[in-house]
């Protein structure tokens, strides 16, 4: 049974791109195999799993083909999106949480 993890963060933050209508960025540190980067993403709390562009696993040296292509939609544009889901950690304020996150494959962003 999974454990129920409850916590409080405060953080100033900047408010990213007016056409994320205002979701802020916060700083987050992705752990892969020893490796670490840190970026800046956008915060999208009705999201039901973190999505990052292929950019990143480069950096973490994650091989992208070692992972099965599954079928995303999104909500705002209902396109359909090619991801690879990762196992790792996120550092977030210090928070480290094992988690499973999406990187795309194609230099395409997200819509």
């Amino acid at each position: 049974m999974p454990s129920i993890v409850v916590y409080s963060i405060e953080h100033s933050y900047s408010i990213s791109d007016p056409d994320q209508l205002g979701a802020p960025l916060i700083p987050v540190t992705l752990i892969y195999d020893g490796l670490d980067v840190t970026i800046l993403a956008t915060m999208d709390s009705g999201a039901a799993i973190s999505v990052f562009p292929r950019s990143i696993a480069a950096s973490l040296r994650i091989d992208l083909s070692r992972y099965e292509e599954k079928l995303f939609g999104t909500v705002k544009s209902g396109v359909e999106l090619k991801l690879r889901l990762v196992d790792l950690t996120m550092d977030i304020a210090g928070i480290r949480l094992d988690s499973t996150v999406a990187f795309w494959f194609s230099d395409v962003g997200v819509g």
